[in-house]
């Protein structure tokens, strides 16, 4: 029988602001669908800014606060000091590792950059150190965190991973008639008729991405002319359309996943220089859909893909090779190329499926309440 007297446990995500779906906030919501139905638990969402100060008891006095993706903050940084004095647990969840990536993606040695990422690090590290637990998005993102802040104990992995609202909004739309769902994404994108199209989220927020953009006039040479690239994440629609290529600006949550689902494809043009700190989650969304990658090596990165045996790999699109592919209706209707599709989403159902980042969560929750009262039951 149930301990109905046992107050519940109160756990606080601290994360990105939801003003809409984006890349940073999906692995948030995992969290949140991970733990928000359990009865033993009290779960809130918070965006941590000046303004949450009327949410101060909230977080200084929760079980337990999950700061994922927030670790660059000096409200953050506030926040962790507080909570270890009082000897209240704090997770923080590193997607990525800032002052590496941007270092790795721009360099440069202006006394402006030298500072941006002086204060990243900064914040980072001591956020890193600070925290109770901390979590990497991937194992390679472990290493780094290692390797730069030095080994601690209460180190763990949890591989980003499919979203439940991405499965249900997929779910849903598979009920939809294809050919009008198509019809009605070629109306309202100005997509030419008859064409074959390449989807390219790259939300330009992310300096990962601004380097696949600029990376995407040497892919545009070699497409077939009944095939066009929809890259999504520009500012405003079509404002940088040149030829075969179509920026669609944001689109809703739905509409992105529904060009998934009538797009001949995905196409990810990231350079060397480009990196993440996990599995980038429209790989993981095109696998689960069971579409092929046009990728590099690079946009396949923490993933155990091999080229023409789960990717088309289009490295030397990006170089300045004179024997370079041609991206053609043949190419785009090749058996071989649904092989290499169905290889994908087979590797992605056995890891990278929300179930398996859930129970990982859970397995850390239980480990950091096994060493407190509040014993979940």
């Amino acid at each position: 029988m149930r301990d109905n007297s046992r107050r519940r446990i109160k756990i606080v995500i601290i994360g990105s602001y939801p003003d809409r779906i984006k890349g940073s906030l999906l692995r948030q919501l995992n969290i949140w669908y991970s733990i928000r139905d359990l009865e033993s638990f009290n779960v809130m969402y918070i965006h941590l800014t000046k303004e949450s100060v009327h949410r101060m008891r909230d977080l200084i006095f929760s079980d337990i606060v999950i700061l994922s993706g927030t670790a660059s903050s000096i409200y953050s940084l506030l926040l962790l000091f507080i909570r270890k004095i009082l000897r209240k647990p704090s997770i923080v969840d590193f997607h990525g590792i800032g002052w590496y990536e941007d270092s790795i993606a721009h360099g440069g040695n202006k006394l402006k950059q030298v500072l941006r990422r002086s204060l990243t690090f900064t914040y980072e590290f001591l956020a890193y150190k600070t925290a109770d637990h901390v979590v990497a998005a991937s194992h390679l993102l472990s290493f780094i965190l290692k390797r730069y802040f030095k080994p601690r104990k209460n180190l763990h992995v949890i591989e980003n991973s499919v979203t439940p609202l991405f499965e249900k909004i997929v779910k849903r739309l598979r009920d939809l008639d294809p050919s009008l769902l198509r019809r009605h994404l070629h109306d309202v994108l100005k997509i030419p008729h008859n064409s074959y199209v390449l989807l390219c989220p790259l939300p330009e927020n992310f300096a990962s991405n601004k380097l696949a953009i600029d990376a995407l006039s040497n892919i545009e040479k070699s497409l077939d002319e009944k095939v066009c690239i929809i890259v999504t994440g520009v500012k405003s629609r079509n404002e940088k359309g040149v030829g075969r290529v179509i920026y669609a600006g944001y689109l809703s949550y739905v509409e992105y996943v529904a060009l998934i689902m009538i797009s001949s494809g995905v196409l990810l043009p990231y350079p060397p220089n480009a990196i993440c700190g996990g599995v980038r989650n429209k790989v993981l969304e095109a696998g689960y859909c069971g579409k092929i990658l046009f990728s590099t090596r690079t946009g396949v990165l923490f993933t155990k893909a091999q080229p023409k045996v789960h990717y088309y790999p289009i490295d030397d699109l990006l170089s300045d090779s004179n024997d370079k592919i041609t991206i053609s209706v043949d190419l785009l209707t090749k058996k071989e190329l649904d092989c290499m599709a169905k290889e994908f989403k087979s590797y992605i159902d056995s890891r990278h499926l929300f179930t398996e980042f859930k129970s990982n969560l859970l397995k850390l929750l239980a480990k950091i309440l096994s060493r407190t009262q509040y014993l979940a039951t």
